[in-house]
């Protein structure tokens, strides 16, 4: 009976009913003779790949065959059938082991039931814990699933490959960890993943999804932020800032620390490309990273200081950005220093560090100035911006300057109400100032006294 159905008159029949039903008995006489299946190596190739053709019809939810489809995948998997595969000769052996991963992964699906899910995790782990050896192309079998195109393509096999990273981390460690360090050393690699883009996206997707096990890889994966080129440094360092700005990066993995320390030191980069980098940069991790805000401290007042223009209105922006989310990050130093940048002697510095001292009194402290209130705890730090408007307005002396002013001042005092006391001091600067004035400047702030005195 046994050999009747392994014989190509049932294999191969006509009708793919009869190839189902011919491929569930065989899946159960395997089970029976487990571990010695009653048939030669010449039959076993032609039953696997019968089993192969079969388990395709797992795609297909819908079909009235589904239940048998399933019945074979729970067969094969219960007694671990599939490895029978690594008695096979060596040439055979992983080309049908990276045949059937491949051939599961792509059966995976938004709606692929748990059940079938559970299998294929099963059937991952059968090789993974017998394989005393993973090549790289059963590696680069899972390793593809995460870098696009085939993120994009088929996001389930996505996650599914996070799953089985995260359920065989022990046995994948090893080769996952000499795969990444030949990257990083720029040795060709047998695999997939030629490109750089991808091989800097594999690197940021193990990362954010099992950083644990890139722990033996720290110390090169710090030189890639050190590298001579300036571009490929560049590039590297887009790399780990989008893996520290990512929701999903698991924080509690010391290697993250480790790396997080080592990022912040780009801070005080030679390339001015980088220190812009880590300037805009500053924004999400002080909102969300509060956990490394005492990292960032030394190097926010630096970057406001920069050498080059660029760095210091991206540091400016990026820092009243932060404020208008959480007060709390804006010490009385970082606020001055932002002060500071108003006379910055780079006009796109001084209308950012304006504009944004503008937005950061009108978000925090606009409500209580028309309610006629005293400023709540977290507001009082920014009580100074009026006064040091007042100051940069004494300092202006051409026209261009004054014109700039204007789109603060109305930010500002668009807010203020009549019956609040800060109308008094506000009127008087405008009246001491008016005393020397600018044409243009002397009739907008008399146009603005009494608008907000009506």
């Amino acid at each position: 009976m046994a050999a009747r159905l392994a014989h190509r008159a049932i294999t191969n029949h006509k009708s793919k009913e009869v190839q189902l039903l011919g491929a569930c008995c065989l899946s159960d006489i395997m089970r029976i003779f487990a571990p010695n299946p009653p048939y030669s190596h010449s039959q076993l190739k032609q039953i696997f790949n019968v089993f192969f053709t079969q388990l395709r019809g797992l795609a297909d939810t819908s079909s009235p065959q589904f239940s048998r489809h399933y019945h074979l995948l729970e067969s094969l998997t219960q007694v671990s059938t599939f490895l029978v595969l690594l008695e096979f000769p060596e040439e055979e052996q992983d080309k049908s082991v990276v045949r059937l991963f491949r051939l599961l992964f792509n059966l995976c699906k938004e709606d692929l039931s748990i059940r079938v899910e559970k299998y294929f995790v099963e059937i991952f782990g059968q090789f993974l814990k017998e394989l005393e050896q993973i090549s790289p192309a059963l590696l680069d079998s899972m390793m593809i699933n995460l870098v696009p195109p085939f993120v994009e393509a088929n996001p389930a096999a996505f996650q599914l490959t996070c799953k089985v990273l995260q359920d065989f981390e022990m046995e994948l460690e090893r080769p996952i960890v000499q795969f990444v360090t030949d990257i990083m050393l720029g040795k060709e690699v047998e695999s997939e993943i030629e490109s750089r883009d991808k091989q800097l996206k594999l690197i940021y997707v193990l990362l954010v999804q099992q950083p644990q096990l890139l722990s033996a890889t720290v110390m090169q994966l710090q030189q890639l932020m050190e590298v001579e080129d300036e571009e490929e440094r560049l590039e590297n360092i887009t790399m780990f800032g989008d893996v520290f700005s990512s929701s999903g990066t698991k924080r509690t993995s010391p290697i993250y620390q480790q790396l997080f320390a080592n990022l912040v030191k780009r801070c005080g980069d030679v390339s001015t490309d980088v220190r812009r980098l880590m300037a805009e940069l500053l924004e999400d991790y002080l909102v969300n990273r509060v956990e490394f805000r005492e990292h960032l401290s030394p190097w926010v007042n630096k970057l406001l200081i920069d050498r080059d223009d660029r760095v210091r209105k991206t540091a400016v922006h990026s820092l009243c950005q932060a404020g208008l989310i959480d007060p709390e990050i804006l010490s009385p130093e970082i606020l001055q220093n932002i002060a500071e940048r108003s006379r910055d002697r780079r006009e796109g510095v001084r209308q950012t560090a304006l504009t944004g001292l503008a937005k950061l009194f009108k978000h925090h402290c606009s409500e209580s100035w028309k309610l006629c209130r005293g400023l709540p705890i977290h507001a009082k730090r920014f009580s100074f911006i009026p006064r040091k408007l007042m100051s940069v307005l004494r300092s202006v002396n051409n026209q261009n300057s004054t014109q700039a002013l204007i789109p603060f001042m109305d930010q500002l005092m668009d807010q203020v109400s009549p019956q609040s006391d800060p109308i008094t001091s506000l009127s008087h600067v405008i009246h001491v100032r008016l005393r020397h004035p600018s044409p243009s400047l002397s009739i907008y702030l008399y146009s603005s006294y009494i608008h907000i005195l009506r």
